[in-house]
């Protein structure tokens, strides 16, 4: 009887419910997304714009120094002076350019995190309520690329539901 009670026990242990989801394909589905995409192309545009501003000045300011420095002073050419002035101001903006570039991607990127963090809790509260609800012990994430086999159910239906998300289109994401 104790042989059979610890068998049993053993079996129960081993018995817990597994499931996975693709985190990326669900909360890319979310409807809110539209809008994250939305502050995202917006901030990018602008500093496209900005970028394509200082590009025109320094395109200016190169054109200027080519002109300027190959006339002599006495035909409105520029001494010397002026020139390494000039060109050391070129390379500052060349420079300020790099570095404005640098600046927008670490700025876009924690726009993208500020825009997605809210969405990512949402998916994780619908997650740990499915999971919950269902008795799963472990819900695995497969677009985290380290699921080596797809047991358990997979719960992306349940969390479309949850979070509201309209369902795909038949042949939509290659299914």
């Amino acid at each position: 009887i104790v042989l059979a009670a610890l068998c049993t026990l053993g079996l129960t242990t081993f018995a817990q419910k597994l499931a996975h989801v693709d985190s990326q394909q669900i909360v890319s589905e979310m409807p809110q997304m539209k809008d994250v995409e939305k502050v995202l192309n917006d901030a990018k545009k602008s500093f496209e714009d900005e970028f394509l501003a200082m590009q025109k000045e320094y395109e200016t300011k190169v054109a200027e120094y080519e002109t300027k420095s190959k006339l002599p002073v006495n035909q409105g050419g520029w001494p010397e002076a002026i020139k390494q002035s000039k060109a050391q101001a070129i390379a500052d903006h060349q420079q300020n350019m790099v570095d404005f570039q640098n600046t927008a991607n670490t700025e876009l990127q924690k726009i993208q995190d500020d825009q997605l963090q809210p969405l990512i809790d949402e998916f994780n509260k619908a997650v740990e309520k499915i999971a919950k609800t269902h008795n799963y012990v472990y819900v695995f994430d497969a677009a985290a690329g380290n699921l080596l086999y797809k047991g358990g159910e997979d719960i992306t239906e349940k969390l479309r539901v949850e979070l509201k998300i309209p369902a795909p289109a038949p042949g939509a994401n290659g299914k």
